[in-house]
């Protein structure tokens, strides 16, 4: 297979990442009614660990104290962001969530300036004209902000924290046995909190399209979604696949369009636009950041 072979098959599985992740949102969305968001996370991230578990086969001898240190800490960003995002999903619609979430790619250079106190001008602006794409979006017509608005941004915040710790931390291990620690530990963090926070779900009482949605969500969308990204980002560049990824929250707007008939307004379809610009911004200027370099 030459690389040009090579290229598109990584092209294709990016897109085929983000039309799962993208149909997620309506997967989980339909399945509130009948349990808890936190419950069907630690259902379907405990299944999901148990799938890569399965498939890690004789890399689980290189697992050291470290990695078992280092894959609770950023399965704990992880989790917040997935338990942030489904709370809202639950208050809000399959579109709103997903186009709020994509921001998590223009938070990344935000809040690494936190740190390293260097951000460029440009970088800058975009998350300003970001904010207000998300306020275009989520803004009633007394407006207020939605709570389930808000949890969604503040789990696309948490996913732009866990995007930084991954690109520190994973460079020291295999991809594939860091991906299975980290989603074991955001399992367990999902188990915790459903305890604290549900009641005991009726398992028997679970319709068949809720195991639907667990099976689908786990398999496809945690499980294979994490082997096909990295299999793609291994023949792609940074900023393609990061483009590539980001059509999710276009994804989720259409899926939810088509399968639960939301109803976008003109100016969520504004702010949708404006939020897609600026991610396509900031992943042409993070490419250029590292052309410099």
């Amino acid at each position: 297979m030459n690389d040009r072979t090579k290229t598109y098959l990584g092209a294709f599985g990016c897109l085929l990442v983000a039309a799962i992740w993208g149909s997620a949102f309506v997967f989980m969305k339909d399945s509130f009614d009948y349990i808890a968001p936190a419950s069907f996370l630690a259902l379907r991230f405990s299944l999901a660990s148990v799938v890569l578990w399965l498939l890690l086969g004789a890399k689980r001898r290189r697992l050291r104290p470290r990695a078992w240190r280092d894959g609770a800490l950023v399965g704990l960003a992880l989790w917040g962001g997935y338990y942030l995002q489904t709370l809202g999903l639950e208050q809000t619609t399959a579109s709103n969530s997903a186009l709020i979430t994509g921001a998590y790619v223009v938070f990344v250079p935000l809040i690494s300036w936190c740190f390293t106190r260097r951000i460029q001008p440009a970088q800058l602006m975009i998350g300003w004209i970001t904010l207000v794409a998300i306020a275009i979006i989520s803004l009633d017509g007394d407006f207020r902000f939605g709570r389930g608005e808000l949890l969604v941004l503040l789990g696309s915040l948490v996913y732009a924290v866990h995007f930084l710790l991954l690109g520190h931390y994973a460079p020291h291990y295999d991809t594939t046995l860091f991906t299975t620690l980290q989603i074991t530990f955001a399992a367990g963090y999902n188990i915790l909190a459903a305890l604290i926070t549900d009641p005991l779900p009726h398992f028997s009482q679970l319709p068949a399209t809720v195991w639907g949605a667990l099976f689908f969500t786990a398999v496809f969308a945690t499980a294979l979604a994490f082997f096909i990204q990295t299999a793609a980002q291994k023949v792609l560049a940074p900023a393609p696949a990061a483009v590539l990824f980001t059509t999710e929250c276009l994804f989720g707007v259409l899926f939810g369009v088509l399968l639960l008939n939301e109803q976008l307004l003109p100016r969520q379809l504004l702010g949708g636009a404006i939020m897609l610009c600026c991610i396509l911004l900031t992943v042409r200027q993070e490419n250029r950041s590292q052309a410099k370099a």
